[in-house]
């Protein structure tokens, strides 16, 4: 039992140490990401957002959390870690949709995925899971309307 107690120990500090690591970085990439894309214009951000992936990459993608953001001309996704991002411009949106699952992944919540012309004139999409689903999905309805 003391020799659990004893491993346990430095185990748990290496861990919180890791994690305080981890979460300065995170703070970090989202402060870089912020100045990068001038952010104060935004419609509206989400620093937590679930990438589910991009379709035209297929299945073995990376899912990963980063800093989801639209503006007048375009949405935007830069995930924290690995880095990787994904820029839409609002006139090659096609569609708009909510379902529950994308690219065989779920977490049976209905996601934001949006379909769009990629930079290779071809169709393509991507999802995120998102708080304030219904306000993005919105958001979005008025830009494409304009």
């Amino acid at each position: 039992m003391n020799r659990i107690i004893i491993f346990a120990g430095p185990f748990c500090l290496i861990v919180i140490a890791f994690l305080l690591i981890l979460r300065n970085v995170i703070h970090l990439r989202i402060r870089k990401i912020y100045a990068k894309y001038q952010l104060q214009d935004a419609i509206i951000i989400v620093k937590n957002a679930n990438f589910f992936g991009q379709k035209s990459l297929g299945y073995g993608q990376v899912r990963g959390n980063g800093v989801l953001a639209l503006t007048s001309d375009k949405l935007f996704f830069e995930m924290w870690l690995p880095k990787k991002d994904i820029e839409i411009p609002i006139n090659r949106i096609t569609n708009i949709d909510n379902p529950i699952q994308f690219l065989g992944k779920t977490r049976l919540r209905p996601l934001l995925k949006v379909t769009f012309i990629n930079q290779n004139g071809q169709t393509d999409s991507a999802a995120w899971q998102i708080s304030e689903l219904d306000r993005w999905t919105n958001e979005l309805h008025k830009l494409l309307i304009k």
